[in-house]
């Protein structure tokens, strides 16, 4: 599990100098990384999809849980 962990932050670390991210996220660091190896775990832009989901969802939830 460690040298999987290992082989996905050297994957990462290759793809971080080739990336020209559109727009990022405001935890920008967290937004480069993801976006360095969604290749490794779906197609373009599946990270920013799946982070804006996620958002919307908090946000949803936040919203109906204040009275």
């Amino acid at each position: 599990m460690f040298g999987a962990l290992l082989n996905l932050m050297s994957f990462a670390l290759a793809m971080l100098p080739t990336l020209s991210p559109e727009r990022l996220p405001r935890m920008a660091g967290f937004g480069r990384l993801g976006i360095a190896i969604e290749g490794c775990f779906g197609d373009p832009g599946c990270f920013m999809a799946a982070y804006d989901a996620n958002r919307a969802l908090s946000s949803a939830i936040l919203a109906d849980s204040d009275p």
